[in-house]
C-alpha cells in the first residue's frame, strides 16, 4: 500500500510565508509615510502660495515654491520625470533661505520654517522610498522562492512519491554512496530506490527529498513529467478529470519504476 500523503504546503515554504510579513509591513508602512509627508508639503505649500506669501517682496521664493509645487503635483503621473525636480528643488531651498532678502522672511516667519522643513521631509522621504524599494526587491525573491515550493508540491507529486514506495529495490554495487545523505549504509537498513534517470538513493532519504521538491537530486529529471506523462498533459486541459484518474497515473508509474528496476540490479550513480 502506498504512502498516503496529504497536499500541504512543505515546512520551509511555510517558513518562508510567514517571513513574508516583514517586508510587507514595512513596504506598506514605507509607501504611506512617504505619500503622507509628500502630501503635507504639498498642502501646506499650496496654502503658502495662495495665501501667506506676500507679494512681491518674495518674487524669487514664489517662482521657486510655485515650480516645486508643480513638480509634486506631477510626480504620481510622471515618477521617474518629476521626483527628480522635486528633490532637486527641495535641495536647493537650503540656498534660497540663505539668498533671499531679510523683509520677505520679516513678511512671512512660516514660510522660511516650511521651505527648510521641506529638506527634512524630503530626505525622510527618501529614505522611506529605499526602504520600500528594499522590501519589495526581498518580497519578489521570497514569493519567487515560494512559488517554486507551491510548484514542487501537489497530487502529482503524491503519485509520484507513492509510486516510488511501492516500486521494487534495486542492487547496487557495494560502496556506493547516496548523494542525498553521503553514507553507503542508511542508518535504518533502508532499501535503495532508483530513478528513471538510473540513479539510485536510500529510499528514506529520496522520500524525504521528494516532500521539498520534485527533481532528482543529481541531473534535476523532473519526476512528475518522467513518471506521469498522461497526467501532466492532461492538468490544464481537465483539471476535474485528474482525481478519478489518479488511480491509473499511479499505476503506470509504478510500471515504469518496475521495469526500469529490472533493467540492470547495478544503475549508474
Amino acid at each position: 500500500m502506498g504512502l498516503n500523503l496529504p497536499d500541504p504546503l512543505p515546512l520551509l515554504a511555510r517558513t518562508q510565508a510567514r517571513r513574508l510579513r516583514v517586508p510587507l509591513l514595512v513596504a506598506v508602512v514605507s509607501f504611506f509615510a512617504a505619500g503622507a509627508l509628500q502630501l503635507w508639503c504639498w498642502v501646506e505649500g499650496w496654502y503658502h502660495l495662495l495665501i501667506g506669501l506676500p507679494d512681491p517682496v518674495c518674487k524669487g521664493v514664489r517662482q521657486w515654491l510655485l515650480m516645486y509645487l508643480l513638480a509634486l503635483t506631477m510626480a504620481p503621473f510622471m515618477y521617474v520625470v518629476a521626483v527628480p525636480v522635486v528633490l532637486y528643488y527641495a535641495i536647493y531651498g537650503g540656498p534660497l533661505v540663505a539668498s533671499e532678502s531679510a523683509a520677505c522672511w520679516k513678511k512671512a516667519p512660516d514660510l522660511r520654517v516650511f521651505i527648510l522643513n521641506i529638506q527634512k521631509r524630503s530626505l525622510w522621504t527618501v529614505i522611506a522610498m529605499l526602504l520600500l524599494t528594499l522590501s519589495l526587491m526581498v518580497l519578489r525573491y521570497r514569493v519567487s522562492s515560494l512559488r517554486r515550493m507551491w510548484d514542487s508540491s501537489g497530487p502529482a507529486l503524491e503519485t509520484v512519491i507513492n509510486s516510488i514506495v511501492e516500486a521494487p529495490a534495486v542492487t547496487v554495487e557495494p560502496g556506493t554512496e547516496c548523494a542525498i545523505c553521503l553514507e553507503t549504509d542508511a542508518a535504518d537498513g533502508s532499501s535503495w530506490k532508483a530513478l528513471p534517470c538510473h540513479h539510485a538513493f536510500h529510499e528514506d532519504c529520496l522520500l524525504h527529498w521528494l516532500r521539498c521538491g520534485r527533481r532528482c537530486p543529481l541531473c534535476r529529471l523532473d519526476l512528475v513529467q518522467a513518471l506521469l506523462p498522461t497526467e501532466s498533459g492532461n492538468a490544464t486541459a481537465a483539471p476535474a478529470d485528474a482525481a478519478p484518474h489518479a488511480p491509473d497515473t499511479a499505476s503506470s508509474a509504478n510500471v515504469q519504476l518496475g521495469q526500469m528496476a529490472g533493467e540492470s540490479d547495478t544503475p549508474a550513480v
